[in-house]
């Protein structure tokens, strides 16, 4: 999983949130969680369904996606408010993982 800053402007940044299946079988129902600390989501994803509780941003598939086939990715693109710091606390359906950051 890759966490990319595509723009960043003194008080606010954009990301794209790459997810990629590295799994044998298509993935459904699936969730991310991810802490930015000092930032709040002013524009969430229009890809899937995003909340910001805290510093924890939570994704999930919108309902019309189809499931994530094995080998593929999808990418989901946010607007924040504040401090640009690498992403921390990564978990994937509630499992550690790791989300690359790049500047």
């Amino acid at each position: 999983m890759q966490f990319k800053v595509t723009s960043h402007w003194g008080e606010g940044y954009r990301a794209a949130v790459t997810v990629t299946n590295t799994g044998a079988v298509p993935l459904t129902d699936w969730h991310l969680t991810f802490q930015v600390t000092g930032a709040t989501l002013h524009q969430p994803t229009d890809t899937g369904e995003t909340a910001m509780s805290g510093d924890v941003v939570t994704v999930t598939p919108a309902a019309w996606r189809p499931a994530l086939a094995a080998g593929a990715a999808v990418t989901f693109g946010f607007g924040f408010d504040g401090t640009l710091v690498a992403p921390a606390g990564c978990l994937f359906d509630g499992t550690p993982c790791e989300l690359t950051y790049v500047p």
